[in-house]
């Protein structure tokens, strides 16, 4: 209960108010519930007994005012429990979010996209359900346990023994259920994140394995983990069913023992018939009580295992990305310099960039090529500090050392295209103002006809308003990309980095696309990175990368005759007649 209990304080702490409305009201409640039976007894041994039937009727009407008082109890806190549970989860979900984007790409590797996507939805869900049967049920269990322990020490003060005995045994067998299944929940939730990662992996490759007739290899990996899954359910909730119908038959062995006692205790004169009949009506209520918190006492272990899940990726400790004080950059020019810079992923066994030398110059276009696996989307990557500031060395923008910057103000200073181009659901409107929110009718234009978004746009008698499904669905990969493209040419920024953002445009929309960005974005620092040769043949400089290392720099003509590794490149590229690349 440790870490439901922390997130409980972390995100309720100012919502002291509506918890006091609902403990009062949840006293209120208990109080009048165990109220009844002793009205019972007095209509009982006064009223019937004597037959004043006057009697009968004012206590009768005071139970009825006392059950409409109990039901309104009832609402009232019913309804603060729902408003508080509904905000403890809002917040959760808010604060999950908010963390997962400060995440560096480092810090992705920890927790997979499903998983994320479980602790945002089910587990909260989960705790949500738990939380308000805690508030809205289970709170009202002590008191009541409370109110009938002293009405019947009051009335019988042995058989009251019976009734805290069997309390007492009911809690220490819940506890030692819920040590039991702790781990194996938390085991079972893991498995559970297993089964969405291997369902989100067979959704989006469904055509490979189509093409591949993998169909029922797939079927029979899935069904595996699903059967994986299930034996440790069953596993995990063995303890927690057990426990239910024991404490079931404590309660209902408690009973039999009031019956077997009571008539002894009858004859001795220390309770009544009535008397009698209201101790088993008590027992009663307190043995639907205890049922009641059992049903939320089996789902406690694995809702503390979600609220575990939950604080680790609050509490988690992102990799360092720059401080957060903020920058402020006057009349940026976007020069950017990389200073002995080696970087590599954790847990690899190799760097994949060493000791890294380059001055990107300010207002030129700089092109980064080198063949798969050479590193040139990880060298793009650490300029924005999408991999934290986890790399030995230094990056400075401007002569200012980009690790002495936060990663808010270090971006405004960017617009940035991704190697895969990400379609958000909308329009391609409010796609492209993801980069520049108040942006002008006339600059979505301009964007869309710098990178050709307009073209297709005609050719389905569309405009900027054109719906997209999510991730692009009803796009080619080439008008995704295009999308992609027009998006970081919204943003006015110093610096534009295009990770091989060329690569499904065909020859004639990659050469209009490039004349348009050096057109529109003269005298801003533009770094490309590209597999095509004629992408970058143009570039003011080149950079050959090479496992990791800067081999040389150049203009294209440069590089041709002095660099045999960009030499090989180009000509696998170029026809035989030496037209163009390929």
């Amino acid at each position: 209960m440790i870490n439901l209990l922390n997130l409980l304080k972390r995100y309720l702490k100012d919502c002291w108010a509506q918890m006091l409305i609902i403990v009062i009201f949840t006293v209120g409640q208990a109080y009048t519930q165990t109220s009844l039976p002793g009205y019972l007894h007095k209509i009982m041994n006064q009223g019937v007994a004597k037959g004043d039937m006057s009697y009968i009727i004012r206590i009768g009407a005071t139970m009825l005012v006392m059950t409409v008082t109990m039901g309104i109890c009832m609402v009232v806190a019913g309804y603060f429990s729902a408003y508080v549970t509904a905000k403890f989860t809002t917040r959760i979900r808010a604060d999950i979010f908010k963390k997962t984007q400060s995440f560096s790409d480092l810090d992705y590797q920890n927790f997979s996209k499903e998983s994320l996507l479980s602790r945002a939805t089910s587990d909260t869900t989960h705790m949500q359900m738990v939380v308000l049967n805690m508030l809205r049920s289970a709170m009202r269990v002590p008191f009541l346990a409370i109110f009938v322990f002293v009405r019947c020490v009051q009335m019988d003060a042995p058989l009251s023994l019976i009734l805290g005995g069997s309390f007492v045994l009911g809690a220490l067998l819940v506890r030692r259920a819920n040590v039991l299944s702790m781990p194996k929940f938390m085991e079972l939730q893991r498995r559970k994140d297993r089964v969405g990662t291997l369902m989100n992996e067979k959704l989006t490759g469904a055509r490979a394995i189509r093409a591949f007739s993998r169909q029922e290899y797939e079927i029979e990996k899935l069904t595996e983990a699903n059967r994986q899954v299930l034996e440790k359910a069953i596993d995990a909730n063995r303890a927690i069913n057990l426990i239910t119908p024991l404490v079931q038959v404590i309660m209902n062995l408690v009973v039999v023992m009031i019956l077997m006692i009571g008539p002894v205790q009858m004859r001795s004169g220390l309770i009544s018939l009535s008397g009698l009949i209201v101790y088993i009506q008590y027992s009663i209520q307190l043995a639907a009580g205890i049922s009641t918190v059992m049903m939320i006492v089996n789902a406690l272990p694995s809702c503390e295992v979600s609220a575990a899940r939950i604080r680790e990726v609050l509490d988690y400790r992102s990799k360092d990305v720059g401080p957060a004080q903020p920058w402020t950059m006057k009349a940026p020019k976007g020069e950017i310099r990389f200073r002995d810079v080696s970087f590599g992923y954790s847990g690899a066994d190799e760097m994949v960039l060493k000791e890294i030398d380059l001055t990107i110059p300010a207002g030129k276009t700089t092109a980064i090529v080198g063949a798969t696996g050479s590193g040139k989307s990880t060298l793009l990557k650490l300029i924005p500090q999408f991999y934290g500031t986890q790399f030995s060395g230094s990056i400075l923008i401007d002569g200012v050392d980009t690790k002495q910057m936060s990663p808010h103000d270090l971006r405004d200073l960017i617009s940035y295209a991704p190697q895969k181009a990400v379609v958000f659901s909308g329009t391609v409107e409010s796609n492209l103002r993801m980069a520049k929110p108040d942006a002008a009718p006339e600059d979505i234009k301009k964007a869309c006809d710098m990178a050709m978004v307009t073209e297709f746009l005609e050719a389905k008698k569309a405009g900027p308003e054109f719906e997209l499904v999510q991730g692009g669905g009803n796009l080619s990969g080439g008008q995704r990309q295009r999308i992609s493209i027009a998006r970081a040419f919204m943003k006015d920024a110093p610096i534009y980095l295009l990770d091989d953002t060329f690569s499904a445009l065909d020859l004639k929309t990659d050469a209009a696309v490039r004349a348009a960005m050096y057109r529109e974005l003269a005298g801003r620092t533009i770094v490309v990175v590209a597999q095509r040769i004629s992408t970058i043949m143009s570039a003011d400089q080149i950079v050959v990368l090479d496992k990791g290392r800067i081999i040389a720099t150049g203009t294209h003509k440069e590089l041709l005759s002095s660099c045999g590794v960009y030499r090989e490149i180009y000509e696998t590229q170029v026809s035989q007649n030496g037209k163009g690349a390929a």
